[in-house]
């Protein structure tokens, strides 16, 4: 009936806006016994940790990434966020580079596309010259959408555009990895030791504490993420809901 419809509608809407409240804006621990979904890249060639050199605040840890000097070094620490590019509304992190180190370069927002429908896939890289980072000290960056340039692996970094601008461009296109990253896959790279923590996305921030290596990359088979487990957990909730309203209807 047109009443049972309505109790249905109504559920979906209360469950989708529980579900959005419960992940908009959350402080996170991420620790060696749970990463929270974050990972190390597979590609991974250089040093992605949970450690205590340097801690950030009131905590215990941060997360060091780091690379040696040698020529095709990569670090990348990634999680998959399920949202589209254009549904970013903020990114931010705390870093901290060595002066032992390099600070030629530093770990900076990779955003990692792939739509099928609209054949396109690439990374949006936050392009170094947005920043020149002091050594030695912490400092929160955030990326201003409007003013801030990222390049494109599709189109390479000569086209540098703002945030707000690539979002009109992929409009609707799945950002499926949200990482931050260094180096390269060819030529030599800085020696660089640096630290990140407070790591924000839509305002979700996530706390690296503890010692240990990142969890690597998981597998296909791989069991979800916590955030894929919500999702599924929240199907499972509507599926119960459509069921029972429509036994109601049928009694």
């Amino acid at each position: 009936s047109m009443e049972h419809r309505k109790y249905l509608i109504g559920g979906l809407l209360v469950l989708s806006l529980a579900f959005y409240r419960a992940n908009a804006a959350a402080h996170v621990i991420v620790t060696p016994d749970d990463t929270q979904g974050w990972f190390a890249r597979a590609s991974n060639t250089g040093t992605v940790e949970l450690s205590a050199e340097q801690v950030r605040g009131a905590g215990t840890g941060s997360l060091k990434m780091s690379t040696d000097g040698s020529d095709g070094q990569v670090v990348k620490a990634a999680r998959i966020p399920l949202i589209t590019i254009d549904s970013i509304t903020s990114i931010s992190w705390d870093l901290y580079v060595d002066s032992s180190g390099s600070a030629a370069t530093y770990p900076r927002p990779q955003l990692e596309y792939y739509s099928l429908s609209q054949n396109r896939s690439g990374t949006l890289v936050y392009d170094i010259s947005n920043l020149s980072p002091g050594t030695d000290s912490w400092q929160s960056v955030s990326v201003d959408l409007n003013s801030d340039l990222f390049w494109s692996t599709e189109f390479g970094p000569g086209d540098t555009r703002t945030l707000a601008a690539w979002q009109t461009d992929l409009s609707g296109v799945l950002m499926n990895y949200f990482q931050l990253g260094m180096g390269s896959t060819s030529g030599p790279v800085p020696e660089v030791i640096s630290y990140i923590d407070l790591v924000e996305l839509n305002g979700t921030t996530w706390d690296f504490e503890g010692e240990a290596p990142l969890a690597p990359e998981p597998t296909a088979t791989s069991v979800p993420t916590l955030s894929q487990w919500a999702l599924i957990a929240m199907v499972g909730l509507l599926a119960l809901f459509g069921f029972a309203s429509l036994r109601n209807r049928s009694s």
